[in-house]
């Protein structure tokens, strides 16, 4: 797993840039890393999710007036 959250992305720099601070959360697919980093680039929570079949798991995101949880729930 990469330790950069936009991984390969082509003009990461400037995307935050341009959402440092103004966003919560970032969600982005990757097909091989699953991955999940707090408060990086200004931005409370980034989550890049792979391709689901055959996972066992998934994210739910919860957003309420109290905040933002993020939870993982089997996959039956």
């Amino acid at each position: 797993m990469s330790n950069d959250p936009f991984m390969e992305l082509q003009d990461a720099k400037e995307l935050a840039k341009v959402i440092y601070g103004k966003v919560d959360v970032v969600l982005f697919g990757h097909k091989h890393d699953v991955g999940q980093w707090n408060n990086r680039w200004g931005i409370k929570h980034i989550l890049a999710s792979d391709n689901s079949p055959g996972k066992n798991f998934a994210k739910e995101i919860d957003i309420t007036d109290a905040g933002i949880l993020i939870n993982n729930l089997p996959i039956a």
